[in-house]
């Protein structure tokens, strides 16, 4: 009987995920979920929601960091709500979390 014998490259494996093509196309899948985060997001002015936005990040692999941007802070207290505001959040909810 033979025997089967797999061996995975773990280098090669673990490169991949450091490549443009794979920071590309997270990217892209993302942008699927920022659709959903700004039409679901609070908006008095559509300011806030607009700022919605991905960083892609090289730590070991790329990561994709959405957030919005630093002015529209109070985006913050509708998702997770405060001591005097229950949550309302939308950015999860966009990426199934």
């Amino acid at each position: 009987m033979s025997e089967i014998r797999i061996i995975l490259h773990s280098t090669a494996i673990d490169s991949i995920g450091r490549t443009e093509e794979m920071r590309s196309m997270l990217l892209d899948v993302s942008k699927l979920g920022i659709g959903r985060a700004k039409s679901a997001a609070p908006k008095r002015t559509g300011a806030g929601a607009a700022s919605i936005h991905t960083d892609a990040v090289l730590a070991d692999t790329w990561e994709a960091n959405t957030s919005w941007d630093q002015l529209h802070y109070y985006m913050r207290f509708h998702e997770f709500g405060t001591s005097r505001m229950p949550a309302r959040p939308f950015l999860r909810p966009a990426f199934g979390a």
